[in-house]
C-alpha cells in the first residue's frame, strides 16, 4: 500500500491559499487606487466650471465621489418630459439642446461647450 505524504499536500494548499489571498488584495489595492485617480479627475473637472471655482477641495472631492459620467449620441434623449427630475446635468464637451414647457409656453435653449476642459 501507498500512503500520501500529507505534509506535501497541506504545504501546497496553503501555498494555493496565501497565492490567492495576495491576489485579492492587490486588486483591492489597484481597485482603490484606480477609485481615487477617478475622483481626483472629476474634481479637476468640476473645478474647471465657473460655478465650482470657489468650492473647498475636500467638498469638491466629496461631490467627485458621486459623480458619474454618462454619454450620449446625437439624438439620445437624455431627459423625457414629464419624467421626474432627480440628477443635476453637466455638459462637459458638446452641445445638449433643452427644450420645455414652462407655464403653457414652449421653450427651447442650447448648452453648447467647444471643447472638454483640460484638468490641471
Amino acid at each position: 500500500r501507498l500512503q500520501r505524504d500529507s505534509s506535501s499536500s497541506s504545504s501546497s494548499s496553503q501555498g494555493n491559499w496565501r497565492t490567492a489571498r495576495v491576489r485579492r488584495n492587490s486588486i483591492r489595492r489597484s481597485a482603490a487606487a484606480l477609485q481615487r485617480a477617478r475622483h481626483d479627475y472629476f474634481a479637476e473637472l468640476l473645478r474647471c466650471a465657473d460655478a465650482f471655482a470657489k468650492v473647498p477641495d475636500d467638498d469638491l472631492q466629496n461631490l467627485a465621489k458621486v459623480v458619474d459620467l454618462r454619454l450620449y449620441q446625437p439624438g439620445d434623449v437624455i431627459l423625457a418630459p414629464g419624467a421626474p427630475v432627480g440628477p443635476v446635468f453637466f455638459v462637459v464637451f458638446g452641445v445638449a439642446d433643452v427644450f420645455a414647457n414652462v407655464g403653457g409656453a414652449s421653450k427651447f435653449s442650447s448648452s453648447p461647450s467647444q471643447s472638454p476642459p483640460q484638468p490641471s
